[in-house]
């Protein structure tokens, strides 16, 4: 063991799992999660970011099925080629719908982002005010508030929160 040679420095760390096919595919999300921050597991993250996909997510609490889609790069550009707006975008995939016939001129910039703005202020007292919020809501929508009431309440009591 004093000498030896190194043959590969992997990318992530070796979980001695290796991709066995897709329809082998069962993990929880933690994991999912670990392998698309190339944390673990690459054999996965290669052949599961190499494709368009649907999938079923099941929530182990309540046993609901999500079902949605997933693409890549790729997938995304297929699905710009026949007019779909991808969820994955990028001046590559604009461009390419910009291309399709039909598509109003201008479409690539008009989907471009150009501002980001937060729906509420980002503060220490937010998540009590939305908490507060929520209870005021449910009196009105329960009729134990007037509308009237309720907003009279939430100013109040929003300003108690906030002092």
């Amino acid at each position: 063991l004093n000498e030896a040679t190194v043959k590969e420095i992997l990318p992530a760390l070796y979980s001695g799992d290796t991709f066995s096919g897709y329809d082998r595919v069962h993990l929880p999300y933690a994991k999912l999660d670990r392998i698309f921050k190339r944390e673990i597991m690459p054999s996965y993250y290669d052949a599961l970011e190499s494709v368009t996909g649907v999938y079923c997510l099941t929530d182990t609490k309540t046993g609901k099925l999500y079902v949605g889609s997933a693409t890549g790069e790729g997938g995304a550009a297929e699905y710009a080629k026949v007019g779909y707006i991808p969820a994955m975008s990028s001046d590559s995939t604009f461009e390419t719908l910009a291309a399709v016939e039909g598509m109003p001129e201008g479409v690539a910039e008009a989907l471009q982002t150009k501002n980001i703005a937060l729906d509420r202020p980002i503060a220490d007292k937010v998540a009590d005010v939305n908490q507060m919020l929520g209870e005021e809501h449910s009196l009105i929508m329960l009729g134990e508030l007037s509308v009237d009431d309720g907003l009279a309440e939430m100013a109040e009591r929003a300003a108690e929160i906030l002092e």
